[in-house]
């Protein structure tokens, strides 16, 4: 019997169920799907870390935007930053040190003319390869 190995964004979407989604600030619809989340696989534990700590400080689950930008994670809830913002915080630093593609040590690189991205130098080989073929 062979064993297929669990998809990143799946047991990522199984976990959002698992917890109830989040609320869509802008439109209050559920959130249960990973494309809602605009950042590399390498990244979701960090994401998932951030919002199980932000949950048990009492947090409503109401996000605006979860993303990368300039190779810095971004994440944007409606109300009471003040309160959470040293969850948000640690999980951003922890991001910058993170490759987003694979989820191993990684530093922010230029990949192409432009675009910043934290990533390992495995993950930019393959990368740089794929582009030149």
């Amino acid at each position: 019997m062979k064993i297929v190995p669990r998809n990143k964004s799946t047991e990522f979407e199984q976990w959002l169920c698992s917890i109830g989604g989040l609320i869509n600030e802008y439109d209050n619809s559920i959130i249960m799907k990973r494309s809602y989340f605009s950042v590399g696989d390498g990244w979701l534990q960090i994401v998932k870390e951030c919002i199980e700590n932000l949950i048990k400080e009492g947090w409503d689950k109401r996000v605006e935007q979860v993303k990368e930008k300039f190779g810095d994670l971004r994440f944007y809830i409606a109300n009471n930053y003040a309160i959470y913002g040293d969850i948000i915080q640690k999980s951003m630093i922890k991001a910058s040190n993170t490759c987003e593609l694979c989820g191993k040590h990684g530093r922010n690189q230029l990949v192409r003319k432009m675009l910043l991205q934290v990533i390992c130098e495995e993950c930019l080989d393959k990368k740089q390869n794929k582009e030149e073929q």
